[in-house]
């Protein structure tokens, strides 16, 4: 059993130093990427998802959307800058914290390094294919960072923060449901089980979301995005933004499946499965070197099962193959946080050199595509793009 932490070098620099190169070089890539998408005037899906709205008429993930124009109006500024700004605010709280929290991990092993070492990670996948990032899932990776500072803290203001904004994602998103287990999991790790009366109040904000959601998703699976499209117009705003996640909402599940069935049976079958394993392989090799590896075996596998009917109902797959895996490191996140995670073998740091080559040089799509170049690639096409 590996006690302490000794810190290992790699490329001549410490594994703290290389995890800061990864970590700023990641979000700095994707930040630019966010800064030349609002010089460009948004994007459709980017922005268009989190513009979806009620007030033509009542529509699954509206509600976000609805609250974004109502504060816009009340502070009288124009609806796509104000989500610009709150997007800003939510990637400055989402990398700051998890920045110290993996500062924090690295002090107790190096290996933790391998939980943002991937692909598929929320960090490097959104530096690699930028437009995938900062959905309406960061709404719920950003309350999960707050609940593993609050298992650090001990500061109940976390966990209601936490919360109100999982609530939030929920509300905008209904696939961000899919997300609760993890979610609850990390909280029954901080608390080992053990429920104050207290903790009740701000999860019940979570259980209102999730009934109504879930309630406003079967009764308006599909709705007319013209409705939604003309509250965007009569503020100013272009008619491009409506063209990607606001005319999806046209498209029923049924439709959307089959519709790429034929796509899926020739790329999913064959292309998707290399793409996830090479996303995967960091944890594989974290399981492989821990000390409870038939508890994150399972953990693992529990993780998936949420979100496997997304794969039949939308095509977004390394999206999906994403949220498997970054709730994976998130649940570890706070397993090493509370001391529950050691290792049993050193990391090589061979190994650690190839993951850290694959992650930036290979990602997945939105979709069941392989990106080759991944990060890199995407650093290089900021140039171009300029």
């Amino acid at each position: 059993m590996i006690a302490e932490n000794k810190s290992s070098i790699i490329f001549g620099i410490s594994i703290k130093t290389v995890f800061k190169y990864l970590f700023i070089f990641s979000c700095s890539v994707f930040i630019a990427h966010f800064c030349l998408t609002i010089f460009n005037g948004g994007n459709d899906w980017q922005q268009g998802d989190w513009l979806i709205n009620n007030h033509g008429i009542t529509i699954r993930r509206g509600m976000l959307g609805s609250a974004i124009f109502m504060l816009s109006d009340l502070i009288n500024v124009n609806p796509l800058n104000f989500l610009y700004v709150l997007q800003a605010g939510i990637l400055f709280f989402l990398f700051s914290n998890f920045y110290k929290i993996m500062e924090l991990l690295l002090k107790l092993h190096d290996e933790f390094i391998l939980l943002i070492t991937s692909s598929s990670f929320f960090l490097i996948y959104w530096a690699s294919a930028p437009l995938v990032g900062l959905r309406k899932e960061a709404l719920v990776f950003l309350a999960v960072s707050c609940l593993l500072v609050w298992g650090i803290r001990k500061n109940d203001f976390f966990l209601w923060i936490s919360c109100i904004i999982c609530a939030l994602g929920i509300l905008g998103h209904e696939a961000n449901i899919l997300f609760l287990p993890a979610f609850i999991y990390i909280f029954f790790i901080f608390t080992d089980g053990k429920l104050k009366a207290s903790y009740l109040w701000p999860y019940t904000i979570i259980i209102i979301a999730s009934f109504y959601t879930a309630w406003i998703t079967v009764i308006h699976t599909t709705a007319n995005p013209k409705l939604v499209c003309d509250e965007l117009l009569s503020r100013g705003l272009s008619e491009r933004l409506c063209g990607g996640a606001i005319n999806y909402l046209s498209t029923s599940s049924a439709d959307a499946f089959n519709s790429y069935k034929s796509y899926i049976r020739i790329q999913g079958l064959i292309v998707f499965p290399i793409a996830y394993i090479m996303g995967a392989l960091a944890s594989f090799y974290f399981i492989y070197l821990s000390n409870i590896r038939k508890q994150l075996v399972t953990l693992y596998v529990l993780t998936a099962l949420p979100f496997f009917p997304l794969y039949i109902i939308a095509v977004d797959w390394g999206r999906w193959a994403s949220f498997h895996l970054s709730s994976f490191a998130f649940i570890i996140m706070a397993l090493g946080l509370k001391g529950r995670v050691s290792f049993i073998k050193r990391m090589s740091p061979k190994a650690l050199k190839a993951l850290i080559a694959l992650a930036l040089l290979i990602s997945i799509s939105s979709g069941v595509n392989i990106i080759e170049g991944g990060l890199v690639k995407s650093f290089f096409k900021l140039f171009m793009d300029l």
